[in-house]
């Protein structure tokens, strides 16, 4: 499998560093961003487009498939962004404390999920993507959580800190990943070179 994983563009939230509701959409830049990962994915051929139901992931896809409107989309749960819950609306900093004081990867916050929680449900997913796409050129369009598991999934070793600063994407960052039965092989690790 040839696997091409892509952030969605910028929001409001994501320029001012702040948790943001499921429906938030893609600002001015973050269609511009769009439409240029758009531009750079247009002459892939896609088996198959995932993506997340949330907003921004879907403005995104959406534009990359107007190139590509032979190519069945999969909109899949599995792919939403961590569930913040009550830390809506807190910048990335004030999540961190919160999160870090009460054990980062297992705080749940009140209508929410923790981040394994996440890391379960994207696992889901990847591993649904092995068992069905083996041979197969796969487009998943989604946010920095999911991605960094699908990551970690395919690169391995200790997540930690260290492992989150290395791979999380920017806005539109782009991977490619090729993924043999015995083998990984990543040719871009989010590329940017078409901002």
């Amino acid at each position: 499998m040839r696997l091409y994983l892509v952030r969605h563009g910028e929001t409001e939230y994501n320029k001012k560093r702040i948790l943001q509701p499921e429906n938030s959409k893609l600002n001015e830049e973050g269609i511009k961003q769009a439409k240029k990962i758009s531009n750079r994915l247009k002459d892939i051929k896609f088996d198959v487009i995932y993506t997340s139901p949330m907003e921004r992931a879907h403005m995104t896809m959406r534009e990359i498939a107007i190139n590509h409107s032979q190519t069945k989309v999969i909109v899949s749960e599995l792919l939403s962004e961590n569930h913040i819950g009550e830390l809506l609306g807190l910048s990335y900093q004030e999540a961190r404390e919160i999160r870090t004081k009460h054990g980062f990867m297992t705080y749940r916050p009140k209508r929410g999920e923790s981040v394994l929680d996440t890391f379960d449900r994207v696992g889901k997913f990847y591993d649904e993507l092995l068992k069905n796409h083996e041979n197969h050129t796969i487009l998943v369009v989604t946010h920095g959580w999911p991605i960094i598991k699908i990551l970690h999934c395919i690169i391995g070793g200790v997540y930690n800190r260290e492992f989150y600063d290395k791979h999380c994407h920017d806005n539109t960052g782009l991977s490619i990943i090729d993924i043999e039965s015995k083998s990984r092989k990543v040719h871009v690790l989010n590329s940017t070179e078409h901002l």
